[in-house]
């Protein structure tokens, strides 16, 4: 395995176990993952602004957030 690809299979993995410590604050009402995914979100672009490739990864782990968070809310086809 090269660098670049320890490094992308870094980041895959951190935003994958973000994705697991989200899942398990949310459900244990602790902070929902749209709040979570949010907070990272702002951080990664106040982050961005000293330090673009940091904002870029911390983007996107808070873009994986968002996609959990979306797949995580109820179907309005549900409550028909």
């Amino acid at each position: 395995m090269t660098g670049e690809q320890a490094d992308k299979s870094l980041m895959r993995a951190m935003g994958g176990a973000f994705a697991v410590i989200g899942t398990l604050m949310d459900r244990a009402g602790i902070a929902r993952i749209d709040e979570f995914a949010d907070a990272l979100a702002i951080y990664a672009t106040v982050s961005a602004e000293t330090d673009n490739d940091q904002g870029v990864i911390l983007g996107y782990w808070a873009s994986i957030l968002q996609e959990v968070a979306v797949c995580r809310r109820p179907s309005d086809t549900a409550l028909s």
